[in-house]
């Protein structure tokens, strides 16, 4: 550590305690984006732009916050799992039901998901769900 660095000494006390040096674990089902430990690393593509945020209808709660930005591709999007997937094998048989809470500009608005295979992407289920909410929060369920 180095304290009010590049300036000579002047006398200046600083405190310091609790230092901890971790590895963040695996992302994994239920995603909150509430753990410290938890990498929540997320890739875009096609001119995506994902940042962690502050939920825009509660400060207190942290959620992925995705711009399509101005020239983004058609099939722009984001992958959440990180370079090693979820922690858990995810089930893509016997019908399984996934929910998301989407935040969306407006209503209408086509948001497609795929639960694909790390590592073998030609393992995949998708379907589309339409916003059914504007300027507010509204549940997916498939």
């Amino acid at each position: 550590m180095f304290f009010d660095f590049g300036v000579a000494g002047s006398g200046k006390v600083f405190y310091f305690d609790n230092l901890s040096v971790f590895t963040l674990s695996q992302i994994d089902l239920p995603v909150s984006f509430e753990s410290a430990t938890v990498d929540y690393s997320v890739s875009d593509f096609g001119g995506d732009a994902s940042s962690y945020s502050a939920d825009p209808v509660d400060a207190t709660n942290h959620v992925m916050k995705t711009v399509k930005t101005n020239g983004a591709q058609t099939w722009a999007g984001t992958t959440i799992g990180g370079a090693n997937g979820f922690a858990t094998v995810l089930p893509q048989t016997g019908a399984p039901k996934m929910t998301i809470r989407v935040y969306s500009p407006a209503a209408g608005l086509d948001i497609k998901l795929k639960l694909e295979e790390h590592g073998d992407g030609t393992h995949s289920v998708e379907t589309d769900v339409m916003t059914t909410k504007a300027g507010q929060v509204g549940d997916a369920d498939v």
